[in-house]
């Protein structure tokens, strides 16, 4: 049932553009109706063009977990190492499963404990971004509780990664974050303030 819906709203914006389009063609009917074919060509344009933003917005995203690290325009998470110092005590069941279900399910939690990981470093980010601009103490308290919860998250998710996998994951360096960057302006000006607040809104 939802699989038709889905089909229906995907057709119903080509379908009302041509069916419009046609009854604009037609000079033998009345004002009237070709109106009603200029409205349904706006219809199903509207139509098409929100389906495209919403794929492009689907396809743009990184479904993650925590705040995004970005470091120049794009999203960075540390590479993939092994040994110890990213894994707490969490020790799931795993007798039932057969290799492949571990396999898949080691790759999933990884790849969560790379997002949670990485989470942390972004939280450090937004506390330097908040002193530059002046922020009150409980933002920068609040921001610094964030990152220890992120800490907890990613341990949680390589401990769980490494009992599925049967592999001694643990979190690598991330080398882009020592190339340096621009550090926001300490002026506080309101437009700092907005980039700041939308960067939160999309990461957070």
């Amino acid at each position: 049932m939802v699989g038709e819906r889905v089909l229906f709203v995907v057709l119903l914006g080509p379908l009302a553009f041509v069916w419009g389009l046609v009854l604009m063609r037609q000079k033998r009917h009345s004002g009237g109706i070709r109106v009603l074919g200029g409205a349904m060509t706006l219809i199903g344009t509207a139509v098409m063009g929100s389906l495209a933003w919403l794929i492009t917005t689907f396809l743009s995203s990184n479904h993650s977990k925590g705040r995004v690290l970005r470091l120049r325009g794009r999203t960075r998470v540390a590479r993939r190492a092994l040994g110890e110092g990213w894994a707490d005590d969490a020790v799931p069941d795993v007798s039932g499963l057969t290799p492949w279900q571990r396999t898949v399910l080691g790759e999933v939690w990884m790849y969560s404990a790379g997002l949670e990981h990485a989470s942390v470093p972004a939280f450090s980010k937004l506390s330097l971004k908040l002193s530059a601009l002046g922020a009150p103490s409980a933002l920068l308290e609040d921001c610094h509780l964030a990152a220890l919860d992120e800490v907890r998250h990613a341990r949680r998710c390589f401990a769980l990664a490494r009992a599925y996998s049967g592999v001694r994951w643990t979190a690598g360096a991330i080398p882009e974050l020592g190339q340096g960057s621009a550090q926001p302006s300490p002026t506080g000006t309101g437009d700092d303030w907005s980039r700041l607040v939308r960067g939160s809104l999309l990461d957070g």
